[in-house]
């Protein structure tokens, strides 16, 4: 492997680098569809049950954030490094245009930002709510403002070098990457995320530790829910540790040869599996919000937390017939993004009742394949 700052090179095979980009967006695609359904669960299908609830309010901000950052991949960082027979081109426009440059890298460093600091925040929210259970919910929505706006603010401290230095082109294998010069030599990017993340991984393990301590004095229909989220947290944080392993190499052998060897390898793996890993471990633990996201229960229906959730009432006995009012007077209002949106939602449930009928056997069951036929032509028609 080769990298330089001349210019565009050729390489033995165009197609053996497009395979890589192919394959990798087989991935990210699903995943910024699934994350965007999370998206519309918890803001606009399910928002009543949801907007009171600080856990799902701070994980909608990590949805955000992979969205827009698996875009961004998407559509420059991978079609960049894995296109050898575009580089001319686009590199020279690129390289021409220094605000394109500022803002994508920034954008891109400011999202590997917020995930640490939103999940430090949930890792607090799941102690607080078996250390403080009585106090929990108020207290949560009463400073939720102060915690988003600090969510918000705080990446800036770990990306602000960036935002006042110089960025250049770096050829790599055939294609190109957008970097940066240092303005401040001992402000290094990967040493801050890589700080960032461990202190992320540091403060998950303590309340981790906590609230399962904690949980061992509460009931048993309220330890089986919170131990599910506990899991949930301890899988995300392993995502975080093996992201600082990453930012370690770079933070700590960036001019070293052989990193160069296997930049191409690991530069973006760690950070796919965390963005494509930590939804689909939210949706596994939850059976309740699995069905609100893909409309289907597999197993019983557990409540992701029942100090969290009220107790079934007049008002929730009745969200689901509120939920569809609203939705029949987006639907009457015939606004163009509300179908738009709606209609990839259908889909995407679609593909996952298939994947999921395929795990549990029965989807050669010829009663489920009608009702898998009359969904798609349902969809289609819609």
């Amino acid at each position: 492997m080769q990298m330089g700052y001349d210019g565009c090179y050729s390489v033995p095979s165009n197609f053996s680098e497009n395979i890589h980009y192919y394959y990798q967006f087989l991935y990210l695609f699903p995943a910024t569809c699934l994350n965007y359904r999370i998206l519309w669960t918890i803001w606009v299908s399910h928002r009543q049950f949801y907007s009171t609830q600080s856990f799902y309010n701070l994980y909608s901000i990590d949805c955000l954030a992979s969205i827009l950052a698996m875009s961004f991949e998407i559509l420059f960082t991978r079609l960049f490094l894995y296109f050898p027979q575009f580089c001319g081109v686009l590199s020279g426009i690129v390289g021409n245009s220094p605000i394109f440059m500022r803002i994508y890298y920034c954008s891109i460093s400011y999202f590997k930002a917020i995930k640490p600091v939103v999940h430090i925040f949930v890792a607090i929210n799941r102690m607080s709510c078996v250390m403080f259970p009585v106090t929990y919910s108020q207290n949560w929505s009463n400073k939720m403002c102060i915690m988003v706006f600090i969510i918000f603010a705080a990446p800036f401290l770990v990306i602000w070098n960036t935002l006042i230095s110089r960025n250049y082109l770096g050829y790599l294998n055939g294609g190109f990457v957008i970097t940066y010069e240092r303005e401040v030599k001992w402000a290094s990017l990967s040493l801050m995320q890589f700080t960032l993340v461990i202190l992320t991984v540091l403060i998950t393990m303590i309340t981790t530790f906590i609230t399962f301590h904690k949980l061992r004095n509460m009931k048993k229909r309220i330890k089986a829910s919170e131990r599910s989220l506990c899991i949930a947290a301890g899988l995300i944080s392993m995502l975080f540790l093996f992201e600082a392993v990453t930012e370690s190499l770079f933070a700590f052998f960036k001019d070293a040869p052989w990193l160069i060897d296997i930049m191409v390898y690991i530069m973006w793996s760690t950070w796919d599996f965390l963005i494509v890993g930590s939804p689909l471990v939210l949706l596994f633990v939850s059976s309740q919000f699995r069905y609100h996201v893909l409309g289907m229960k597999i197993g019983r229906t557990q409540r992701v937390s029942s100090i969290q959730n009220p107790p079934p009432s007049h008002h929730t006995s009745h969200h689901h017939l509120t939920v569809s009012r609203n939705q029949d007077k987006l639907a009457q209002s015939k606004r163009p993004f509300y179908y738009w949106f709606r209609g990839i939602s259908n889909f995407e449930i679609l593909i996952f009742q298939i994947f999921f009928k395929i795990r549990r056997r029965d989807f050669l069951n010829p009663k489920r394949l009608d009702e898998l036929f009359r969904k798609i032509r349902i969809s289609i028609e819609f």
